[in-house]
């Protein structure tokens, strides 16, 4: 990145911004697992950054639940137990069935029989029930 892009960016979100949008996507990617521990120096020497903005990046962080702060002992990566996995995943299949029957409202006739015809093209990626 040039360092024009970098400050345009720096304009634009603070230094602990981007540095939890990173260590999130990292978790997000897989990079980081459930219950790794997140070390301030190998973090900021990573990402290039003082272990201010990696402080601040962990404070927001555990705000919106990604990780667990353990007093005196260190950052993790949030894990789940399996009653809370099962509550997402409860949450997720009521949004998913609200977001498919709006979404089936507000299919036009056009792009119906366009889903019809995919659905032919390729049987073997859709149900045994073809859309007629």
């Amino acid at each position: 990145m040039t360092f024009a892009k970098t400050l345009n960016l720096l304009k634009s979100q603070s230094l602990p911004g981007l540095v939890q949008e990173e260590i999130e996507r990292m978790i997000l990617d897989g990079h980081l697992l459930p219950g790794d521990p997140l070390r301030e120096v190998p973090l900021s020497a990573l990402l290039g950054v003082s272990r201010g903005p990696i402080r601040e990046a962990f404070r927001s962080l555990e705000e919106k639940g990604m990780v667990t702060v353990v007093k005196n002992f260190g950052v993790f990566v949030r894990t789940l137990d399996p009653e809370e996995a099962d509550q997402i995943y409860e949450v997720r299949e009521l949004l998913e069935a609200m977001i498919g029957a709006k979404a089936a409202r507000l299919t036009s006739t056009t792009w119906a029989r366009w889903w019809r015809r995919c659905a032919r093209r390729w049987p073997a990626r859709t149900s045994n029930a073809t859309p007629r």
